[in-house]
């Protein structure tokens, strides 16, 4: 499924070089501590695993081996649930936590929002993905828009947060 990586750019094989592709039983604790996760996630950590995103000394994200439960584990507050979250609102659910940008920001999976994507600030800011986002999109974004992040993906194009545009699919693979 994620073959493809290291052929989005000319950057992904640098990015990509620090991970590790979990064990089985690492598989066997990541889907006894979050069994509904998406497909794609828990395969993108079976073939490419956890680590650091660096290209050329510089951290771009870093991904957890497991994920950790935001408001318990992360922020140890219920902040993220408050109806009063500037941006698109509150978490509505458990947000899986499965990784981190270069300036702080956690990124991961609302559990009681079909897990859609979604990336909290450390003031507790809530931006939630385009509801079409997978997680393989979220990936692939990550490499094709270094050392941007595409929130959303449309026609082989991923756009930032503000709607504009951070980078293309390349058209051999499209």
């Amino acid at each position: 499924m994620y073959e493809h990586l290291n052929s989005l750019s000319e950057n992904a094989a640098e990015l990509l070089s620090n991970f590790e592709p979990a064990s089985s039983e690492k598989m066997q604790n990541i889907l006894a501590k979050t069994p509904s996760l998406p497909e794609d996630y828990y395969q993108f950590i079976k073939e490419v695993g956890s680590g650091n995103m660096v290209y050329d000394g510089d951290d771009h994200f870093s991904f957890e081996s497991v994920p950790i439960d935001a408001a318990k584990e992360l922020f140890q507050d219920e902040v993220i649930y408050d109806s009063k979250i500037p941006y698109d609102g509150p978490a509505k659910g458990t947000v899986w936590v499965f990784g981190f940008d270069s300036g702080g920001a956690s990124v991961g999976f609302d559990s009681g929002d079909e897990n859609r994507l979604v990336e909290i600030a450390a003031d507790r800011t809530i931006i939630k993905f385009d509801r079409n986002m997978t997680f393989k999109r979220f990936i692939e974004g990550l490499i094709v828009c270094y050392p941007q992040t595409g929130y959303k993906y449309e026609n082989g194009i991923w756009y930032g947060w503000k709607g504009e545009e951070e980078g293309r699919y390349p058209q051999d693979l499209a």
